[in-house]
Order: C-alpha cells, then structure tokens, then sequence
C-alpha cells in the first residue's frame, strides 16, 4: 500500500485530506468486491438450484422425454447437471447428450467445464479470504504512521529547524498539518507550498537576536507568527473560524462587553417590570438586588454560547514516552502537614503509587512538611513523626532508586512563632513551603527546612515542579504528559522584564482535575454534584472559556510549574499574613494554561459539612485578594503599582461575585415576596431561572440533537444529562439558605481580619481532616449534628414563615416550598451525606451454612487431585460419568486458579497456615521445572511428567490470569503475616467437613444396608452431628469446643476408621469413608494448631510471596504485543518444525473480554503503552435499556473472569455490562428451560 501510494504521488501528489480518506476509500472498496463475490456465489447456488430442479423432472411419473436445455443456462449449471447425472442410470443419457452438445457449442468438453468451473470456484474462496482477511487488516492497521510515511507535507514539516517538529507527539503534529490544510485549502501542491514557507520561514529567522522560537515551524503554523505568515496565502476559512479569530483578537473587550450588556438587559428588564407594576420608588433596590443574580444567569449564557463557538484549545506538546530528557527533571512536590505516624506512614503508601504509575529516572517525588500548629516550637510526639516520615522515606529509595538518582526525598521545616495566628506554624503555610522549597531548589540557604532526606545534588537540575495535594492521584503517566507540554517551545514562558509577569508562554500548567469514581459514590451528595466519573476513552480536550478564548486558564493548586518563571514572577509579591488561598494568584502572575486532556484525579467532599467547608475556606482566600484589584497593591517590598491585565483583574472580581451570588438569591426571593411589586411569582422564577441556568443550557440540545450517533443514544446522554442538572438544581435550592448564610459569615469575617484586626488571617484546616470531622459527625450525632451545623438554614426558613404570616396566597404559593425545603435542610443534608454502601445480599444462617458446604465440596477437587501425582498441578478436569477419567494436564489459568483456591481454602479454614504454605511451596517448587518462554508458562503441560503439549504456545490470557493470580497471592500471604488464621476460622472449616459427611451419611445414599453398615453410618453421622452443633458463627460460643472435645472426636473417628469393610461394598459407602478420613485429617490439624503456630512461619509467608512476585516481574509481555495494532496477538507459538517463533495472526481487540486482565497488568507492569486500552473494542447493545458490551462468544468467563481479581466501580460502563450479561443469561435459562451462565467446559 505504501509503495502504492508514493508511486502514484510522484506523479498527482493527494491532499492530506485525500490521504486520510485512504483507509475509508480501502475498506468500502473491499466491502464492493466481498459484495461481488457474494453476488457470484449466490448466482452460482442459483443455477445449482435450477440444475437441481432440472434433473428432479426426469423422476416425474409423466416424464417422457428430456426438457431442453436453455441457451441461456451457466457453465455452473451444466457442472451441476454432470456431477449429477449418474444418479439417474440409464435415462440420463439424453441428459448427458444434451449437456454435450451444449457445452461443445462453447468449444468445451465435459472435463474442461468442471475443471473451469473448480478453477472459478477455488479463486472465489482465496479471494473472499483474502479480501475479509484484507479488511480485517484495515480494521486494525495503525493509519496514524502510514499516513505520515506517505504524507508529502509531512516530510516537509518534519524538516523543521529547530528539529522540534519531529519530537512532537502525533496529535500535535496533526494540529500542525491541519493549520496547514486551512491556509492552503484543497489542493495538494498549495499545501506543500504552505508547508516549504513554513520552514523557510524557520530558517531564516535563526539568526543571533531573534526570538528563539520563531526557529521552529509551529510559530508561524500556531503560534504568535501566524498572522504575519498567512497574508500571502488567501485561505478559504469558514465563517465560524472567522468568528472564532475576531473574538480571540478581541478577547476582553468582547466578552467583559457582553457580560455588561446581557447583565444590564436583564437588570433593566427587572426594573421596568417594577415601574410597570407602579411602585417607581423601588427600582433603584429592584436594580441592585437583581444586579449579582442577573450577571450569574449572564455569564452562564455567554459562557455556554462561547463554548459552542469555539473550538476547544489544545497546547502543542513533545512526545516524552521514551523518556524524560535532562532539561525536563522534575520533582512531584506534595506539601503537608504530619500530625500522626499514621498519617505519615499512608502519605508515603499514597506517594509510592504516584511514582509507580509514573516511572522515569527523572521524575522525582518530595514531601514538604510542617508539623501541625502548637501553642510550642516543639511537642511530645515531634521526633517520632519525624522519624517515621524519615524512615519511610529512606525504605522507599532502597526499594527503588537502587543505582540511580534517589526518586523519593523529604523536605521538613520547623514552626516559626505567627503572632498574626498567636500559634507556631509553618511560615506561610502551604504557599510558604512553595517559595520556599523553590528558593532551595536554586541554592538559598536561609529557609525554615531544618530536615532533608535524599541526595540534594539532584536539586539544581530541577526545572520543573508538579505540586499535588495529599490526596490527589497522579493518573499513569500524566506527569509526562505534563512535562511534555512545559518542554514545547511555544510554551515555555517568557517573562516581561518591567512588570516580572509571564507574558507569554505559561508558567504553570493546570491539568483537569477529576473527581476519583469511588469518592462520587461515597454518599447521595457527592454522586450528585460530582456528575460523571471515570475514564471516557473518546474524550481528549474539552471547552474551558478562559482557556479557548484568552488562552490562559485558572490554577486551581495542582499542576506543574517552571521552577526559574515561577520564582521570577513570585518573588517579593505578598507580604506575610496575608494570603491563605494563593493558587490563582500565582497562576495570574506565573500566567497558568488548562490543559483538559490532562487530568489528576482528587476526592469528592463526602457530606454536605464538608464541602460547606470547604467552600467557606475558598471564599476567605478569595476575598483575600480583594486588595489586587486595584492600581496599587501590597508586596513584601511594600506597595507597587499593580501589574495584572484586566482579564486578570476580572478572574479575581469573578470569584468575588460567585460567593454573593447564594446571599442575593436569598434576598431577590424574600424581596419579591415582602415588598417588590408585581406577583410573586414573576420573581420567584427569576430566581429558580439562575439556580437552574444549567439546565435551561440544555434546551438547545434538546431541539438539536446531533444526527452524528443513533437517535437513542443522543436522547439517552440528554437524558442523564438532564437529570443530574435537575438533582443539582433541586439540591442548590434546599441548600440555598444555608450556604447564603454561611457565606456571608465567611466574608465579614475576611473582611473584618483584613481591614481591622489583621489577624488569623492564615486560618487553615485541610481538606482532608475536613472531611474526616465532617464523616465522623455523621456516626456521632446524626440529625442533631446537622441541626447544629445548619441552624442558620432552618433559622432563615422561621424568619420568612413569620414574616408572611399575613401575606396573600399567591405569596404563600411561592414562599412556602422554599421554607420546607430550607427548613428540612439538615435532615436532607444528613441523608445525602450517609454513606452509601454497596447492595451485598444478605444470606442469612441457613444459606451461608449451605454456601459453605458446597464451598468445602468444590475444594474437595483440589485437595484430592493436586497431588504429588500431578506435581501439584491441578488437572484441567474430572471426568465422572460414564467412568471417571482425570485429565493430566494444565494450564497457567488452571495453575493460577488453583493457588488462590488454596488461599481460599485457608481463608475458610480448609487448610492451616502450614498446609497451605506446603502446598504453595511444592507448586511453586514444580513450576521452576517447567520450559518457559521469557518468564511465560506454556499454555499446556502434562502433569504426570511435566513435558508441554505441543503445539508450544504462549498464550496471552492465560499468562495474564497466572500473573494476575500469583500478584493477589503474594497480597493475601502478606495480610497472612498481620493477621494469622484464627481458631474460629478452622473450626468453621471443619464443621463444613463435617457436614459433607453427613449428606454422606444419610440412609437414602446406601444401595443395600446391612447391619454392620448401617451401625457405622449411624456412628459418623452422630460424630458429624456433634461437631456441627458444637461449632458456633459465633466466635464469643467457641471455647465451648475444647481441646479434649476435638481429641474426643478424633479417637471416635478413628475407632470406626479401623473396623471398617476395606472393600467399600458401594459408591455411597466410599463417600462416607472419603469424608470420614478428611474430617479425621481436619481434626488432626486442628489439633496441632492447637500448640501454636511455628516461629519461622511468617519468615515463610513472606518469602513466598517475594517467589511470587519474582515470578510476575519475569514475565514481560513485550513479544506479544502488536505495536502497530495497538493490540495483544492470541498468543505466540514457539519455533518447531513448521517455522520459527511467530506471533499469532489473530488478536484480542475487545474489552468484554477475559484478555483485559492481561491488558490491564502489562500496563501497570509498564511492557505496553497506556494507549492500547483505547484500542481495545466498545461495541455494546442495550440489555434492558442499560448499554452492554459485546463479547465474541458471550460466555459467562469471557466477562466476569476479570472481575474475580480486578475492581469493577459502581456505576462504570464495565459494571453495567457484567449486570446485564447476568440478566441476559438468566432469561436466556429461563425461556429453554435450562441451567443459566453458560462457558467453556470440558468432558
């Protein structure tokens, strides 16, 4: 295809449209020729259908003479006749002679036609397979790389100067290609032309004094150049990139324009109703309280219509997944405050996982701490928190920086007196650990940091700082991504000398920040207003206003920052005791973008006291900026002229007005209801017109829905859509008092502390222990908490009920909903902000016994046939009827399964500690005798003498289930070393034994009792009968079943097992003695746990699970990945006689599918890219009205195989499928009567 394309572009070169188009052109030019083919083909069974029919005349009892042959008959149809014809004996040889002279009228003979006819018909099928096979190609081939091996104006562009062009990642460099395409339009020698004049352009401008990244093509394609560049090419743009590039050449004007304007319409509006209602008197209040309501509804609108305008904004970025080189070393910087060794010691657990997710030798990671406030320099428990912090730190270097730069450091400052606070604290909090740790970074030795752990030389090679609060999760790669972004030239800040404001370029990169899917499903308020979770697979970057049309965003506290701009632009702003929330004020004067196809994830307030707290502590530091709006502003140094733009100015006057917009809604109702003229009713819906502004933004969709996906789809997004904006709104309006009040709380006090008493200034409580007092009132005072938190909403309800309580109907009509809703406030508040747990049934005693009995007999398989036999290798399946046959041999699933049914096996008392480590011993002692390939068990091995099955192959799945089990081993073993098996647990398990011994034991499971049997049936059913009675659920019952009780069945056990008939006289006697002789086992490891557990026994567990983690870490999935697809083969076959190793030709492309356990640990496991778990298929179908994916087979593992080892979240698209499939399954059973869940099986 390749060679195809550039022979043809040597003579008509093809626009970068007409290549992209490629691909689709392929697949319906494959899909034309299959639909020929199948034309031929169901032509050719056409003319056997009337061969067929031809021939059945000559069996008519009438028939007297052969029907003559049509002229018009197909060479198919006279093979048929011939192949045919001698079923019919003598009469067929006038058949025969017709068929003759027909086919020698075309010059052929009889052999030649069936010969033609073979030939025709083998080149149908190699060509249908090869054209299906072609198509499949095309569903899977990479477009992406041979689109750019065959692009002309990419082998232009890639000629870029600064040789930036080629370190792009592809969907930047596409940017590029298609800011070419708008300014050449539809012809392919005027996009080249384009492209030479870029890099021309490049070329020319690297002489000494010029802008530096005026050397790069980007410049003049994207960035600040292209003006200038594109006069010469009349580009065709359509009219809304018109409208999109006069409303960013006039950015503030227009959008503070339209504000004002739409703001004053409304205004106005209010204040003509009120003249026209007669009370002229009242508009100047009309207007004013209608003023901070009408610009909310304002803004609303025209951020909406802007966000339809315009084109969301994505920063160009270099392509770091090789590595991060030398100018981009980064430290991930986490400030906190340690108040426990616990916490500490969970802040390091959180920070390992954010350096595993985001490996290279350059990214590293700090904690910057403070202890908590102290009425002291230096408490009690100071040293040992410390020290915990410092030892954490240190194991975490050992485990992962051996032979490189130390990842993992620890920054600690010591408490300084605030006489502001009248406490010790961290000077400045977290802003001061910020200027401080960056003032470290480029070599001050005078900060408060009194405690450093790791190897400082890394510290000056530090360009850039990822700071991240102590709960925010660092997605898999992000940081890249990040560091990606910052590298680029067109991003890399440049500094206006006079004012010390990044001017261009960004000193901050602000990555979306998401809400963690488990957190949105802790409580009814936080699924509420936290909206949709989780990872959309389609989604890249999405419309922020600020970004898109100033291009500049707001920094909202975690994202990256250069280290040298943010010192510039930071240095000497704010004067101490000053600034409690400092994010967007370093992101005005560092200048931050938002980049929203990068997001951290962070936890959502849990109840409605936390995130009303959080809130309050937002808006305190919000008006704490007040001071910045006007021309001269404080500094360290004093006051200096303020250097912020207007849009600046603007994103902090905005952030002010938010927090009045609750308190003025409050008083636009109560006005409207006491003394504004007009009906009440007009002004009550002015009201709820700004609280549900979100969902009158969804009208248009409603009357456009786009014909680009099924209508159903459309309606349904519309729908959740729709509802979640409903819930919000619904939510805002009883919560509406209470956060008016506690507002305005929050701002007199600000207020107050600023202008007169200049204390507390820094007032400050996390986020997390916010949420922690907030969780822990709920189980503590319940209702009353929430009445006592919320008093000022049910006090503000009275207020209105009083007021009224003379008004009209028409004001009682109005007001009365709104006093309930606030009234009920706290109760409502305590209800959404429960915690939501997750529906478990609940089996009551009688179905657990029943559960675990049926456990004991599924572990009955295991204990019998993996077996020194077998090497301890559990045979794939047991055959019992006609006559019972083991199958020796197994898999790496098998394998897999079979270890953690042993831990399970544990865990329900089936197996003491050490049975279960001799087990796992002696199979993990049997797989280091098997071949291997690259760490891989081959898919099928012989058990009895260990030798693979042949083929050998390395299958994808199964090494990913054996990978995925040996990981959750080595996991329980560990939580074996914490928490040892209890006495409760084993006598559980034997009384699960028992209790299969007495369903053995019962009269109707003999054939022919005689006396002698039946005395010793009646004997172990009475033992069976008595453990089961002896052993409680209850812990607190089970020193009723002492030592000499276990002895005392032993010897009774043991006294039946020694009369017993040796011979078995039949199946249910044999039963009867198996499980007699594992209940005796049982008994006697009950008995021998009895004296304690051996010493080195935790020394075994964990070695153990390092085994099983070794084993994992061998296993890389590199080879069986396809790189080009983006996708894992089926598995790889080893070299033999019929060629060398080679991959499997087909490949798992579905995420319904057992694979995506596989696909999910080589990702973590860092052997493939991230990228091919958005290459793996989503069709899905509708099961109930619910989307489902499909599978290929639609078996009950190829779906819920997965879920046994990973995390399904509630509410995800994977959850539905797996409850869908189940419900489908079920009908399935139910409509053929017949067991439902069907999967492979073996017999």
């Amino acid at each position: 295809l390749r060679g195809f394309l550039l022979a043809f572009q040597s003579v008509t070169p093809l626009t970068i449209g007409e290549l992209w188009a490629w691909s689709s052109a392929l697949k319906l030019t494959l899909v034309g020729y299959i639909t020929d083919l199948a034309v031929r083909v169901r032509a050719v069974r056409g003319a056997f259908a009337l061969a067929d029919a031809y021939l059945a005349a000559l069996d008519t009892p009438h028939s007297r003479r052969v029907p003559a042959l049509s002229h018009d008959a197909s060479l198919a149809f006279m093979v048929r006749v011939l192949q045919r014809v001698r079923e019919y004996g003598p009469r067929a040889g006038l058949v025969r002679a017709e068929v003759d002279a027909w086919l020698a009228s075309k010059g052929l003979s009889s052999e030649d036609a069936i010969r033609v006819e073979g030939q025709r018909e083998a080149a149908d099928q190699v060509s249908m397979a090869n054209a299906v096979t072609s198509l499949r190609l095309c569903a899977t081939l990479d477009w992406s790389r041979f689109f750019e091996s065959v692009s002309h104006v990419e082998q232009v562009l890639n000629r870029d100067p600064s040789g930036t062009y080629g370190q792009m990642d592809f969907l930047t460099r596409d940017q590029y290609r298609r800011a070419v395409e708008e300014l050449a339009g539809y012809s392919a020698e005027e996009q080249v032309r384009v492209a030479l004049a870029a890099v021309e352009q490049a070329r020319q401008a690297s002489a000494p004094g010029r802008d530096p990244r005026s050397e790069h093509v980007g410049y003049y394609l994207v960035g600040p150049g292209r003006g200038d560049f594109e006069k010469p090419f009349p580009s065709p743009l359509k009219r809304l990139r018109c409208v999109q590039r006069f409303l960013r050449a006039h950015a503030s004007f227009l959008y503070l324009t339209a504000i004002a304007a739409l703001t004053t319409l409304f205004v106005a509006a209010a204040v003509l109703y009120a003249g026209w209602a007669g009370a002229s008197e009242m508009r100047v209040l009309v207007g004013w309280l209608t003023l901070i309501p009408a610009s909310e509804l304002s803004i609303t609108i025209i951020q909406h219509v802007l966000s339809s305008i315009l084109r969301p904004s994505r920063l160009p970025r270099i392509d770091l997944e090789s590595g991060i080189p030398a100018d981009g070393r980064t430290m991930v910087i986490v400030p906190t405050l340690f108040a426990t060794t616990g916490a500490v010691e969970e802040l390091l657990a959180h920070l390992e996982v954010q350096a595993l997710g985001n490996v290279d030798p350059r990214i590293h990671f700090a904690v910057l701490s403070d202890f908590v406030d102290a009425d002291a320099q230096h408490m009690p428990h100071d040293s040992e928190i410390l020290q915990a912090a410092r030892d954490g730190v240190q194991a975490l270097n050992r485990r992962y920086s051996e032979g490189r730069d130390d990842r993992f450091f620890l920054f600690h400052r010591k408490r300084l007196w605030n006489a502001s606070e009248g406490r010790w604290i961290g000077w400045e909090r977290k802003r001061g650990k910020i200027e401080e740790f960056v003032r470290l970074l480029r070599g001050a030795s005078d900060t408060s940091f009194v405690e450093s752990v790791g190897d400082l030389s890394v510290l000056r090679d530090i360009t850039y700082c990822i700071t991240l609060d102590s709960d925010t999760r660092l997605p898999r790669d992000a940081a890249k991504a990040l560091i990606g972004i910052a590298m680029h030239p067109l991003n890399q800040p440049r500094i206006d000398p006079k004012s010390r404001l990044v001017t261009e370029g960004y000193g901050v990169i602000q990555p979306r920040v998401s809400v963690t899917m488990a957190s949105a499903a802790g409580s009814v308020f936080a699924r509420v207003y936290a909206g949709h979770t989780g990872v959309d697979p389609y989604t890249t970057a999405v419309s922020d206003v600020y970004q898109d049309l100033f291009g500049e965003g707001i920094f909202t506290g975690k994202g990256l920052f250069h280290v040298d701009a943010f010192h510039t632009a930071l240095e000497g702003r704010v004067p101490e005791n000053a600034l409690l929330s400092h994010d967007l004020f370093e992101g005005l004067y560092a200048r931050a973008a938002l980049v929203t196809d990068v997001e951290v994830v962070d936890d959502y307030p849990p109840t409605v006291l936390a995130h009303a707290r959080r809130q309050r502590r937002w808006v305190r530091g919000d008006w704490q900026i007040l001071l910045w709006l006007f021309p001269f502003v404080p500094s360290s140094r004093g006051i200096e002229r303020n250097p912020l733009t207007m849009i600046s100015r603007w994103k902090i006057l905005d952030n002010l007005r938010r927090s009045l917009v609750p308190p003025s809604l409050v008083l636009l109702l109560f006005a409207g209801w006491t003394v504004f003229p007009g009906s009440p009713v007009v002004w009550t819906l002015a009201a709820l017109a700004v609280l549900g502004a979100a969902v009158l933004t969804l009208l248009p969709r409603l009357l456009l829905l786009p014909w680009s996906r099924p209508l159903a789809v459309s309606a349904r997004r519309l729908w959740d859509d729709a509802r979640t904006a409903v819930a919000q709104t619904t939510l805002s309006l009883v919560l509406l008092a209470y956060h008016a009040w506690d507002l305005v709380h929050a701002i007199v006090l600000t207020l107050v502390r600023i202008l007169f008493t200049q204390r507390r200034l820094l007032e400050w409580e996390t986020a997390a222990s916010t949420a922690a007092r907030a969780a822990g009132l709920i189980g503590r005072g319940g209702v009353r908490t929430f009445e006592v938190e919320m008093a000022s909403s049910s006090f503000i309800a009275l207020a209105v009920l009083v007021v009224l309580a003379d008004a009209s109907g028409d004001v009682w009509a109005c007001a009365l909903p709104f006093a309930v809703a606030w009234l009920s406030a706290p109760a409502i508040g305590f209800w959404l902000s429960r915690p939501v747990q997750a529906a478990h049934w609940q089996f009551d005693q009688a179905d657990r016994h029943q559960l675990r009995a049926w456990a004991r007999l599924t572990w009955r398989y295991f204990e019998v046939h993996v077996g020194p036999r077998d090497h301890w290798l559990p045979p794939d399946n047991l055959q019992e009827t006609p006559d019972a046959r083991i199958a020796h041999r197994t898999s790496p699933t098998n394998i897999g399964m079979g270890l953690l049914a042993t831990l399970a096996a544990h865990d329900l008392g089936y197996l003491t500690t050490r049975e279960l480590l001799q087990r796992i011993e002696d199979t993990l002692d049997s797989l280091e005798g098997l071949e291997s390939y690259d760490g891989h068990l081959l898919n099928w091995y012989d058990t009895l003498t260990l030798a693979p099955l042949m083929p050998r192959y390395v299958s994808t799945v199964d090494s990913g289930n054996l990978a995925a089990s040996l990981l959750t081993l080595a996991a329980g073993l560990d939580e074996l070393v914490i928490a040892a098996q209890t006495r409760q647990q084993r006598l559980e398990g034997l009384r699960d034994t028992a209790v299969n011994l007495i369903n053995a034991t019962t009269p109707v499971r003999f054939d022919r009792p005689d006396a002698s049997d039946d005395r010793r049936r009646r004997a172990l059913h009475e033992v069976a009968r008595s453990v089961v009675d002896s052993v409680s659920d209850d812990p607190t019952d089970t020193p009723m079943v002492t030592t000499e009780l276990l002895v005392c069945w032993k010897d009774a056990l043991e006294a039946e097992m020694a009369v017993s008939d040796p011979e078995a006289p039949n199946t249910a006697s044999l039963e009867a003695t198996e499980w007699s002789v594992a209940l005796l086992e049982r008994l006697t490891a009950c008995l021998d746990a009895e004296n304690g557990e051996e010493p080195s026994i935790p020394m075994r567990l964990e070695a153990l699970a390092g085994r099983c983690r070794a084993r994992t870490e061998e296993m890389s999935f590199e080879f069986l990945y396809d790189r080009s697809r983006h996708l894992f083969a089926i598995g790889y076959r080893l070299a033999d006689e019929e060629g060398p190793g080679r991959l499997d030709g087909s490949f798992y492309d579905l995420l319904a599918s057992e694979a995506r356990l596989a696909s999910f640990l080589a990702i973590a496991s860092g052997s493939i890219p991230q990228r091919h778990w958005f290459h793996l298929g989503r069709p899905a179908v509708s099961v109930d009205g619910v989307p489902t994916l499909l599978s290929w087979s639609a078996s009950m593992f190829e779906y819920l195989m997965p879920t046994l080892l990973m995390r399904v979240f509630p509410g995800t698209l994977l959850d539905a499928t797996c409850r869908g499939v189940v419900r489908r399954h079920i009908q399935y059973g139910r409509r053929r009567n017949t067991p439902w869940g069907i999967s492979e099986s073996a017999f």
